[in-house]
């Protein structure tokens, strides 16, 4: 939809390690993008950020 950069302009973060763990043991797992051959595993987008630029796109394609 074209819409990439204004959520990157607005609030996108990449991140390429997560830690998640289970509040209730010692249980954990990592992951990492290095150990699959990427730079980032994925980005963190604000819902709102998500949501206004999805519909600010919507609203231009509709013509509104």
């Amino acid at each position: 939809m074209g819409v990439w950069d204004d959520m990157v302009a607005a609030r996108a973060v990449a991140y390429d390690g997560m830690q998640v763990w289970d509040s209730a043991g010692e249980g954990y797992i990592r992951f990492d993008a290095a150990q699959v051959g990427a730079s980032q595993l994925g980005h963190i987008v604000e819902n709102r950020v998500l949501q206004s630029t999805l519909y600010r796109k919507l609203q231009a394609l509709q013509g509104w």
